[in-house]
């Protein structure tokens, strides 16, 4: 049995060390799953376009000191927008386990890093960058790894639980398919 009191005192102190210490650093994030959402769309006649488009607020997401994943996978559909979105359809294809999905992106990103990478050294898009993806796509199921080992899929859970846990803290603060996602 459980303090009722106590995790009442619990939860509020979790919500005022939230808004004060995590939000301003998390808040991004939520924005950029948010834009991500509102602008991709799979089936866009310019792909790369759009690609670009709904990556623009993953900032330090998806690029770091010499480390570029999104400029990697948008100059990739550029020039082949349709192995790119063959990519994207595959890694958010549900119905598959999610290892072979990675895989066969980080496979596929190879295989265009020799037909299309000029020179570059790699392409970037290694288990931070697809979990990124996976994260932005599926905010309520994944977040982002830097690890796609099977005890990664804590972070599965963990996404669950911390989505679910926001949504009963701050049941008006955000709703990603809402256009009142930021107020």
């Amino acid at each position: 049995m459980y303090n009722e009191v106590k995790l009442k005192e619990a939860l509020s102190q979790y919500k005022q060390d939230f808004i004060s210490k995590q939000w301003v650093k998390e808040k991004y994030k939520w924005e950029a799953v948010k834009w991500f959402k509102d602008h991709w769309n799979v089936d866009a006649l310019d792909f790369a376009a759009m690609l670009n488009r709904s990556l623009d607020k993953t900032f330090n997401l998806l690029a770091s000191n010499n480390h570029f994943p999104r400029k990697m996978i948008t100059g990739f559909a550029k020039v082949a927008p349709e192995e790119v979105r063959a990519m994207f359809i595959a890694l958010f294809d549900e119905t598959k386990d999610v290892y072979e999905r990675v895989n066969a992106f980080k496979q596929q990103s190879a295989v265009l890093l020799e037909k299309y990478g000029n020179g570059a050294a790699q392409h970037y898009q290694h288990e931070n960058a697809i979990s990124t993806y996976l994260w932005l796509r599926y905010p309520e199921k994944y977040y982002i790894s830097s690890n796609m080992s099977p005890a990664s899929s804590f972070l599965t859970v963990s996404a669950t639980l911390r989505t679910l846990a926001f949504k009963v803290l701050f049941p008006n603060a955000i709703s990603i398919s809402s256009p009142t996602f930021i107020s």
